[in-house]
């Protein structure tokens, strides 16, 4: 019973440490938009793509930054010019990551350095018939992923650069056979803004 007793003291202690310490000044969020660039093996399958991703965090210093991060990605692929759309390819990779960010400088200019690593989802386009029912579902592998970017940020806008590896396509790809176990690697290129609440 003593311990117990004292471990909800210690966590009363803490949370109470840990509100007295948080401001909501240092809470921030945004979003950003972007083009992707599939590089390696990878682009041998998926040549080009959008991308987006959501982030939050929050500011323990004016350098220093941590948060989460969402991120999806839709590449596509068309085939040749006799079968230009039969042989089109659409695939997915959604990321979810806790997220660093670094700035040596402090203003409304500043360039920065981030590292994300977690868990990413890739999915091939699964088949539906005109009802919109799934005929055939696409292949899906959940791996883990990561990615490093350099950015600006000027007030709340920011460009930024990032290269991605988002885990491996599937084990036993089911629309497309031939993207077996390839490893996603692309260049993310992306304009964004950033709220200060």
């Amino acid at each position: 019973m003593k311990k117990l007793t004292f471990a909800v003291i210690m966590m009363i202690l803490s949370i109470t440490a840990i509100n007295a310490q948080f401001e909501i000044e240092k809470v921030f969020g945004g979003a950003n938009l972007g083009y992707a660039k599939p590089v390696g093996a990878f682009n041998d399958y998926a040549k080009s793509g959008i991308t987006y991703n959501i982030e939050a965090g929050y500011k323990f210093t004016d350098h220093l930054f941590a948060g989460v991060e969402y991120n999806s990605v839709l590449t596509a692929a068309l085939g040749s010019e006799d079968n230009l759309f039969l042989d089109s390819k659409l695939l997915g990779v959604e990321a979810y990551y806790l997220k660093g960010w670094y700035t040596p400088l402090t203003g409304k200019f500043k360039p920065y350095v981030a590292l994300a690593v977690g868990l990413a989802h890739y999915s091939e386009g699964d088949y539906t018939d005109g009802n919109g029912n799934i005929t055939t579902e696409g292949g899906k592998r959940l791996g883990l992923g990561g990615n490093l970017e350099l950015g600006i940020a000027l007030g709340g806008f920011n460009l930024s650069y990032s290269f991605n590896l988002s885990g491996k396509t599937a084990k036993e790809p089911v629309i497309y056979p031939d993207i077996e176990s390839v490893n996603i690697t692309y260049h993310r290129f992306a304009i964004g803004y950033l709220y200060n609440f």
